[in-house]
């Protein structure tokens, strides 16, 4: 089969499956439709998202995909032709990473022509945050036609010095110093060794944003987020923080309360 004038394609959006594409890596070269321009996909695996890179939609420039686990992985990506041509990349991953440094940043860097770059991940086991500095020095300067960058990243138990605990200042300086406007909070959420940040620019333009703890505090009204998930693990949930998360996600659709401590006040 053979779709020649099939331009734009949006698959399986609307429920909380995802697809893999391994039925697809079977098949002849002439099954694939060259003439996609725009893709909209879940898949299941990084292979997938590399898969989609590697030569069998020669004409793709915009590419947004939500992979449900991005693993270590050992494939690599032998057509550049096709990463060199996409101007448009959205990889979003809610399930927690330990590959953002082995595998996110050198694809990133692969795909070079980029104008649009959206990343909304979950990092694992960094020895640093991802603050304003390394989304700059490692990212940003190494994509130089790129001129809209929407994130929302949380880096998660982060063995910190005890010596120097950064601030959300030291986080967003690198941005601020630029001219950009960023939030971000940090929580020490077991003791003052183990952390985890969350760094997002403002205003915030995704329908989801990442878990945050009841450490957060809103900076604003996010108008654009559907689906939001509250997940502290040592601390109890209480009224007053639904109510500033019903104040900062007035349109929120979709709210998901993980924690396993009670409630210290039961009423207003």
């Amino acid at each position: 089969m053979e779709f020649t004038n099939l331009t734009h394609f949006w698959f399986n959006l609307k429920n909380k499956g995802v697809y893999t594409l391994k039925p697809l890596t079977t098949l002849s070269s002439t099954c694939y439709s060259s003439s996609i321009v725009h893709l909209n996909i879940k898949v299941k695996t990084f292979d997938d998202c590399l898969w989609l890179l590697d030569g069998h939609l020669s004409q793709l420039r915009t590419l947004i995909v939500h992979v449900e686990h991005i693993y270590n992985t050992s494939k690599v990506i032998n057509n550049t032709e096709i990463v060199f041509n996409i101007k448009c990349f959205s990889l979003t991953s809610f399930c927690i990473t330990l590959e953002y440094v082995n595998q996110i940043v050198p694809l990133l860097r692969q795909i070079s022509q980029l104008e649009k770059l959206t990343l909304s991940l979950y990092a694992h086991g960094r020895a640093s945050f991802i603050d304003g500095a390394h989304l700059n020095n490692d990212i940003i300067i190494k994509i130089p036609y790129l001129h809209t960058f929407i994130f929302d990243i949380v880096t998660e138990d982060v063995i910190i010095n005890k010596a120097y605990l950064p601030t959300s200042d030291d986080v967003r300086r690198a941005f601020i110093q630029k001219g950009y406007n960023v939030d971000c909070y940090i929580d020490y959420l077991w003791n003052e060794r183990r952390s985890q940040c969350h760094i997002y620019p403002l205003p915030f333009t995704i329908k989801r944003i990442n878990a945050i703890t009841n450490k957060y505090l809103p900076c604003g009204v996010f108008k654009h987020v559907r689906k939001l998930c509250v997940s502290d693990p040592i601390r109890s949930i209480e009224y007053d923080f639904f109510v500033l998360i019903s104040q900062a996600f007035p349109l929120l659709e979709d709210l998901t309360v993980l924690s396993t401590v009670n409630q210290k006040k039961t009423t207003k």
